[in-house]
């Protein structure tokens, strides 16, 4: 409830300061790279900073200022026999622009040396703040609003519109009504301390016993994912622990003073 999503925030925030989009990061050898929408990048190889055997192909519009009249082009394709990587751009040298524009015609342009510059364009690193990461407070205010019946159309949290209330609803299930599984599969192992004469029925009941312990772990984690569908369902999911919890404990009592007895 308090912890997880505080680490996952942390880690988030780690990842967006740590520089995880900058060219020499996403460039790996004999690898194809998709880091930036609409572009994809390829290298032969790596040594440090330098590069050799690029090929580029962007179907975004992203490299268009590369050429002249070409800012209509559909998709160029850039090969390079070498280059290296300087902050976040990357100078190429030796190589050639393919650019294939509106009107279906091939434009090529070789050069000697060009560069590309990466820090502009849309990289698909998830910088936002997601559901999981959102503090349970803030969930909460979503889930007061919206049984309260106001409008989810502000920006209360990122995540908090109305389209959106079963993936709230399953969130704060999760973070506040599993744990409550916990003391009733604890109460069904807790059967196992009493006391049996025969054998083989003690070694049936631990069989049992762990069944049903499993059974319900795995209940759990289904119904959590439907808990978001409707109220019917998220009482309900939030109600069996509380339910089979005093029940399960009251047998247990009896069948303890019965022993002592």
């Amino acid at each position: 409830t308090l912890i997880t999503p505080t680490a996952l925030n942390i880690s988030r925030n780690l990842i967006k300061d740590s520089g995880v989009d900058t060219a020499s990061n996403f460039l790996k050898p004999n690898v194809f790279s998709d880091t930036f929408k609409g572009l994809t990048l390829y290298i032969g190889s790596k040594n440090d900073e330098k590069l050799e055997y690029i090929f580029i192909k962007d179907d975004g519009n992203n490299l268009n200022n590369l050429l002249p009249e070409a800012k209509n082009s559909k998709d160029q394709t850039i090969l390079a026999r070498r280059g290296f990587v300087k902050e976040n751009k990357i100078i190429l040298e030796n190589g050639i622009i393919q650019s294939y524009d509106q009107n279906n015609k091939i434009r090529i342009i070789q050069f000697n040396r060009t560069l590309l510059n990466f820090q502009n364009l849309d990289n698909r690193v998830i910088k936002d703040l997601k559901i999981q990461e959102t503090p349970t407070i803030k969930i909460l205010g979503c889930l007061k609003k919206y049984y309260s019946g106001e409008l989810l159309d502000d920006i209360y949290i990122k995540n908090c519109p109305k389209n959106n209330i079963a993936v709230i609803i399953e969130t704060f299930s999760r973070r506040l009504g599993m744990p409550f599984y916990i003391p009733v599969i604890s109460v069904l192992i807790s059967f196992l301390l009493i006391y049996k004469k025969n054998k083989k029925i003690k070694m049936y009941d631990r069989y049992i016993f762990f069944g049903l312990s499993f059974f319900l772990l795995v209940l759990s984690d289904l119904l959590v994912r439907f808990s978001g569908f409707s109220n019917i369902h998220f009482i309900s999911y939030l109600s069996i622990p509380f339910i089979l919890l005093p029940i399960l404990y009251i047998i247990l009592l009896n069948k303890l003073k019965g022993e002592l007895k």
